[in-house]
């Protein structure tokens, strides 16, 4: 009888989670990537430690089916976190899901064995999992992103402002003139 599904791949699991990082840091440019795969020191490399570290607690909820744990919701907060920034289109940043599939499904290749219901029952619920990663990885990558748009929307409002201030047109004269009379009215006098 054939090993499990979930307990051959927790067998290759360096192996999945070296091949992921590869796929997620092929978003960068290829010397950085390099960069970021060799280099481990977190002060010398955040983003490629991120990576590095985020990504093997995530295979390891797909694997054991924690995706729901706090554990695998900061991995992909800070997974997200990351990638949020990075100025690609979201297509870009999310085809290491994908790639995790094929990862996946590479590593299974390997494994001789006749297709039997439980085979299938066990390839339905890896299917499944990856498919919860993705909408926790969407989920926390979208809150990041209008964080970002939100940060930059009150950026663009104060520099307005503080232009406004600064190189007054003049029907904005007049209504700072209002303004100014308005909050002189609403101080109170001792």
């Amino acid at each position: 009888m054939a090993m499990p599904l979930f307990d051959f791949l927790i067998e290759r699991q360096e192996t999945i989670a070296k091949s992921w990082c590869r796929a997620v840091l092929s978003i960068w440019p290829e010397d950085s990537a390099r960069f970021m795969l060799e280099k481990k020191d977190p002060f010398q490399n955040p983003m490629g430690s991120t990576v590095q570290t985020c990504l093997p607690k995530l295979l390891e909820a797909v694997l054991n089916d924690t995706l729901d744990s706090e554990e695998s919701g900061k991995a992909a907060g800070e997974l997200a976190n990351l990638l949020a920034v990075k100025d690609a289109p979201p297509s870009e940043v999310f085809s290491f899901l994908p790639a995790f599939r094929r990862i996946f499904r590479d590593n299974t290749d390997e494994r001789e064995e006749d297709i039997t219901s439980e085979t299938q029952r066990e390839e339905s619920e890896l299917q499944a999992r990856l498919d919860r990663l993705t909408l926790l990885f969407f989920d926390r990558y979208m809150a990041c992103r209008e964080r970002l748009y939100s940060i930059r929307a009150e950026e663009a409002k104060r520099s307005v402002y503080l232009l406004k201030r600064m190189h007054p047109l003049p029907e904005d004269e007049q209504v700072r003139d209002e303004e100014d009379k308005d909050s002189r009215r609403d101080v109170p006098r001792s």
